[in-house]
């Protein structure tokens, strides 16, 4: 089947949008499939040539701290336009409903008598923020989101909760084609990076927090969280990996239990998961399905998560680990300390979610429910 897939950004842009279009492109070539990747273009002109399919780059220009990529007019624009309806695709694939270059493939397939598979990534509005600016972005998405619903896409999401926000847009929710991860490759992917200074600083047991640092993401609860359970006495320790504009602040804490190892490459993250105890995702972001749940789970940490799009599908129920309605400070020093007093329920739930995820969330399983979802497209 010769497929055309259309993502706002790839990679070497940073994003779980990214990881998903390129971990279901090469999961789809390996399958056989021919498949072509409609993408941005971006601003330093990387070259896209190492990956084992074709990338056609859509002329953009990237706004709002490089989150959205507008379309350039002019000559290479029509060139990458007149490439792509030369070529006859079996199927088009669409992730996300607002960027312009998926309304671009909504089109294009319309064009070539096919109906759009539609992957949403999200699970509430792009902002919520009660501005000018945020009522101008929820205007767009509203308008864009019904461009989209124009071209009667068949509709999909990558976790159950993004999926009942599509519902609530319109569409007819036809199932997941979840996130995913190949748990053999990423224990793989790991770093020999020695960690032996934060072993000797840590004495008790090692909670992370990995992830953007903006507000949405929750790393001040799970900083608040730490600083409840040492004022109670526990031996807590809070290691904190990622970059966003909450960094410079995080950087400047000077208590003993904070440790902020700053951005750390996927190889880095990798390790730094094999040496700590518990996982915390106090996040409140409209996201879809966080890929960190699932590298968690391939390390058999007990994950405490707010309840997050993707959080129930990843832990369906308290075996598996801890998903809080409340995400507040007390709830998650509350489960925390948990986990702390029962390190044989905590190795427990590791071991089930870990096992939950392998047998669920594999790109094979989604690319073959992805080509399933293709074939009714006519």
């Amino acid at each position: 089947m010769r497929i055309a897939i259309f993502s706002a950004y790839f990679p070497p842009h940073i994003g779980g949008v990214e990881q998903y279009t390129l971990n279901i492109a090469s999961q789809l070539t390996g399958m056989g499939h021919e498949v072509t990747v409609v993408t941005s273009s971006l601003d330093n002109n990387p070259k896209r040539d190492e990956f084992p399919f074709s990338i056609v780059e859509i002329p953009s220009v990237s706004v709002m701290g490089d989150r959205f990529p507008i379309v350039k007019p002019g000559a290479a624009l029509h060139s990458a336009l007149a490439r792509l309806k030369s070529q006859s695709f079996d199927g088009y694939v669409i992730n996300t409903r607002y960027y312009p270059i998926c309304i671009i493939g909504c089109h294009l397939a319309k064009k070539n008598g096919k109906r759009p598979v539609l992957i949403d990534h999200s699970s509430g509005y792009l902002s919520g923020e009660k501005t000018a600016l945020g009522v101008c972005i929820r205007a767009y998405e509203k308008i864009a989101t019904r461009l989209v619903a124009y071209f009667q896409p068949q509709t999909y999401a990558v976790s159950s909760r993004s999926g009942r926000w599509l519902e609530e847009l319109g569409f007819a929710f036809l199932g997941t084609i979840p996130n995913s991860i190949d748990i053999d490759r990423h224990l793989a992917l790991s770093s020999s990076r020695d960690w032996s200074d934060l072993d000797k600083e840590c004495t008790g047991i090692k909670v992370a927090y990995i992830g953007r640092l903006v507000k949405e993401k929750g790393v001040q609860t799970a900083i608040e969280a730490v600083e409840l359970l040492r004022g109670q006495g526990e031996d807590v320790d809070l290691v904190i990996a990622g970059n966003g504009p909450l960094a410079d602040s995080i950087a400047s804490l000077t208590e003993s239990h904070i440790h902020f190892v700053g951005a750390l490459t996927p190889a880095d993250v990798c390790s730094l998961m094999s040496n700590v105890d518990i996982f915390c995702y106090p996040s409140t972001y409209p996201e879809g399905l966080p890929s960190v749940l699932l590298e968690a789970a391939a390390h058999k940490l007990a994950i405490i998560s707010s309840n997050c799009a993707g959080a129930l599908d990843v832990i369906p129920d308290s075996a598996y680990g801890t998903v809080l309605n409340d995400p507040s400070t007390t709830n998650f020093a509350k489960a925390i300390k948990h986990y702390y007093d029962n390190p044989a329920n905590s190795a427990a739930v590791g071991k089930h979610v870990f096992q939950h995820v392998q047998k669920n969330f594999s790109w094979k399983t989604s690319a073959e429910k992805l080509i399933d979802a293709l074939s009714q497209t006519e």
